[in-house]
């Protein structure tokens, strides 16, 4: 009795059978190009952020350390240099990467990294890594906006 149905609407189901296959390649065709689009591995994006946060925090030590030298460059990167190069290594490092979560434990391990190196451990430091992580917050979505809009 279904298939008397099905007969009496031959060309309706043979009229959506070709939909779907069409839409079948339509599907195949956008997740081969999706995948060619170049999805890197986690690490490779980890890899990437913690070498773009890297790059610029090294950038802002050596400026410090080379350029003013002593007690006025161990102040002036605690307060301007660390957190402005928290800021650009967010920005930059999102533009690069397009991972957020990446990006911020990227930028607080490196950044934590550095300030006890140069600086030394205390108890302020955690009042400073909270800054520089709210200066690469504000880079990120600086970058995020700028990623997204379209005019």
């Amino acid at each position: 009795m279904i298939q008397k149905r099905i007969q009496g609407f031959g060309p309706i189901v043979c009229v959506f059978s070709k939909v779907e296959k069409v839409m079948g390649k339509q599907n195949v065709a956008r997740r081969s190009a999706q995948s060619k689009k170049g999805n890197a591995p986690q690490y490779q994006v980890l890899i990437k952020a913690i070498s773009t946060v890297l790059v610029a925090d090294l950038i802002v030590v050596l400026i410090a350390l080379h350029a003013i030298g002593g007690e006025a460059g161990d102040i002036f990167l605690q307060t301007i240099l660390f957190p402005v190069a928290a800021f650009v290594s967010g920005f930059f490092s999102l533009v690069a990467t397009k991972h957020v979560a990446m990006c911020l434990l990227s930028s607080v391990v490196v950044h934590t990294l550095l300030y006890c190196i140069t600086l030394g451990f205390g108890v302020g430091m955690v009042l400073w890594i909270l800054l520089y992580l709210i200066n690469g917050f504000v880079g990120l979505s600086v970058a995020y906006i700028l990623i997204t809009h379209k005019s």
